[in-house]
């Protein structure tokens, strides 16, 4: 007998973690794919995941069949570019790292940080717990301004 999943899917599981045969109740489904019982009992209703059913009130799931519907739910949609695609750099705004916005204007750091805080520079975006960036278009406008 062949199993319903391909290698790839053993290498994923793996990464993650979990079993591919490991029988999974609906509440340890909802927890492992992040989503509310409710969303997963209408996806077992609706038959869009595959499930076992246990007896008349009872369905799980195999670890296979929870991740081959996370892996059915990340598909990309046709009309998000393709990797690989070149994206000309001028059709979005960007976040500019520390190191470029000071290779960019030309100033330290100590100084990005005093010109930010008189209000002679563009304000610094969060990225993260300790990571900041700038919108390209503010340093544009900002360089365009200073002509």
């Amino acid at each position: 007998m062949q199993a319903p999943f391909d290698d790839s899917m053993k290498d994923i599981a793996d990464n993650m973690g979990i079993s591919l045969y490991q029988r999974f109740t609906l509440t340890e489904a909802a927890l492992f794919l992040r989503c509310p019982i409710s969303d997963l009992q209408d996806l077992v209703k609706s038959k869009s995941i595959e499930y076992i059913q246990v007896s008349k009130t009872e369905v799980q799931l195999f670890g296979y069949q929870l991740l081959q519907h996370l892996l059915d739910s990340v598909k990309t949609p046709p009309s998000s570019p393709q990797p690989n695609t070149a994206i000309p750099d001028n059709t979005y705004d960007r976040i500019l790292r520390m190191q470029e916005v000071q290779d960019i204007v030309g100033v330290s750091r100590t100084t990005l940080w005093r010109m930010e805080n008189k209000g002679d520079f563009p304000r610094r975006v969060p990225l993260g717990a300790s990571s900041v960036g700038w919108l390209k278009s503010d340093i544009e406008a900002w360089l365009q301004a200073r002509k």
